[in-house]
C-alpha cells in the first residue's frame, strides 16, 4: 500500500560556501562540515519515489564547492528519484553545467541585482561577471535540465529588479 502522501528531502552536501553574504545565517553553524561519499550513499539507497517526490540538494553551503562534486551528481545519475539544487552560481563551469544537464531537474541560482554595486554588497566574496557568464553558459547548454533564478528579496535589490529581470529575460531565463 502506498503512502498517502510523498515527501521533499533537503540534502546538504557541504556546510561551507565560497560566499559571505548577509541574508544568510552560516554564522551559526559552528563546525562546517561536508557529506562523506558513503553518507550520501547510504542516504541515496533509503530514497524511494514512491515515498519521495523530491529531493533538494541545498543548505546553508554551496554544493559546488564539495570536492566529490562530480562523484555525488554522477551517482544520481540513474536514480528514479526527481533531483534539483540550488546554487549561487559562481562555479558552474561548461564542465559542471555537463554533468548536471539531465541528472538535476531543476538548477535554481540564487542572483541579486544586475548593479554591480547592489550585487556585491549582497553576494559577498562572488564575481558578478562569472556568475552571469555560468547564467548565460547554463541557458545555451542545457538540454534537460530547467534553469531557474531566485531573485534575492533584500530592500536594496528592489530598486534595480526591472532591470535585472529585464537582463534575464534578453538571455531567455
Amino acid at each position: 500500500m502506498s503512502p498517502a502522501y510523498r515527501i521533499a528531502v533537503n540534502a546538504e552536501w557541504t556546510s561551507k560556501c565560497n560566499a559571505a553574504c548577509p541574508m544568510c545565517p552560516r554564522d551559526a553553524i559552528g563546525h562546517p562540515e561536508r557529506m562523506r561519499p558513503d553518507t550520501w550513499r547510504r542516504l541515496l539507497d533509503r530514497l524511494s519515489p514512491e515515498e519521495v517526490f523530491r529531493v533538494v540538494i541545498a543548505g546553508y553551503g554551496e554544493a559546488t564547492t564539495h570536492p566529490r562534486f562530480n562523484a555525488f551528481v554522477d551517482a544520481m545519475r540513474d536514480h528514479p528519484v526527481r533531483f534539483d539544487m540550488v546554487s549561487n552560481g559562481h562555479l558552474l563551469d561548461a564542465d559542471k553545467i555537463a554533468r548536471l544537464d539531465g541528472v538535476i531537474d531543476l538548477l535554481i541560482v540564487s542572483f541579486s541585482s544586475i548593479d554591480p554595486e547592489v550585487y556585491r554588497r549582497v553576494h559577498v566574496k562572488l564575481d558578478q561577471r562569472r556568475v552571469m557568464a555560468n547564467l548565460q553558459a547554463a541557458q545555451r547548454l542545457f538540454t534537460k535540465t530547467r534553469l531557474a533564478i531566485s531573485l534575492t528579496p533584500m530592500p536594496e535589490c528592489l530598486p534595480t529588479l526591472p532591470a535585472t529581470i529585464d537582463w534575464l529575460k534578453a538571455q531567455g531565463i
